[in-house]
């Protein structure tokens, strides 16, 4: 009598589905790290990037309003976080950051007819460690903020200069110029890490001086290397009081000392601040 066999292909069916199933996730694992983790690591660095521009411009707003308002021994302090820990998925989005006070960077004077009428110096600077979104360097230097960033920087805050011509096309037209010179002093201690700090600024001195000038030229040097945010700035800035270069002033960049200089004619008054700030970070 012949036998009958019958195929069983359970187990087969099974086995396939599995491979299939695997893939499936495999692939979409690898869809989600090439390609969506990645857009969420660079939105984490974007913001956190934005969060430590904005904690630079309530630096600079806290600094501003000591040296026109405060008083001796008054004080601000300002929280900054220099990076970020990460998302839930394997602390995808992690960035770091370090913040530091540069004391001998950002030097920045007024003189005219052989005589300093002003100078400071101190440079606040974030720098970042990004892995998606290019790194960039925050700055405050001569009361700018300047966001340096691959080929290009941006101010994101204006600085302490200010030109006012009155009586614009009268023949007494009167030029003023007004210059905030805030020295920073700080410690050699800097911060790294995603953390998040406290940043006391204290101020020690403030200097007021006026001058009357009846046209003569005053020069303005700043020390920077930031010398294309520099020129368009001023440029913005005297052509609003319908100043033109050459023939009302004239600006030059020297790379070699790294000096950006200002040279503004017939001004009739120069008044010059200066603030003395202690600032420490905890």
């Amino acid at each position: 009598m012949r036998s009958v066999g019958v195929e069983r292909t359970d187990g087969v069916t099974n086995v396939v589905s599995m491979i299939m199933i695997t893939a499936i996730i495999i692939s979409f694992m690898g869809m989600v790290f090439s390609t969506y983790m990645p857009a969420w690591g660079k939105d984490i660095e974007a913001q956190t990037l934005n969060n430590v521009m904005d904690s630079f411009m309530d630096l600079k707003s806290g600094l501003d309003t000591l040296s026109v308002g405060g008083d001796p021994g008054t004080s601000m302090t300002t929280k900054m976080t220099l990076g970020s820990r990460g998302g839930p998925v394997f602390g995808f989005g992690r960035m770091t950051g370090s913040l530091s006070i540069e004391e001998e960077m950002g030097q920045m004077s007024v003189s005219g007819g052989g005589f300093t009428y002003g100078q400071s110096r101190g440079t606040i600077l974030y720098r970042s460690d990004n892995l998606y979104v290019e790194d960039q360097d925050i700055l405050l230097e001569g009361g700018a903020i300047i966001r340096d960033q691959g080929d290009s920087s941006v101010l994101k805050g204006p600085p302490n200069i200010m030109v006012d011509m009155l009586d614009k096309g009268e023949v007494s037209e009167n030029l003023r110029v007004y210059v905030l010179l805030q020295n920073i002093q700080g410690t050699d201690v800097g911060f790294s890490g995603a953390g998040s700090y406290m940043i006391s600024s204290s101020l020690l001195v403030e200097e007021s001086s006026d001058y009357a000038l009846e046209d003569q030229t005053i020069t303005i040097v700043i020390h920077t290397e930031q010398e294309e945010v520099w020129q368009k700035t001023i440029d913005d800035m005297l052509s609003e009081e319908s100043l033109s270069s050459p023939g009302d002033y004239v600006t030059v960049y020297d790379a070699n000392t790294g000096t950006f200089t200002i040279t503004i004619y017939n001004v009739d008054s120069l008044s010059v601040k200066m603030t003395f700030f202690r600032v420490t970070m905890t």
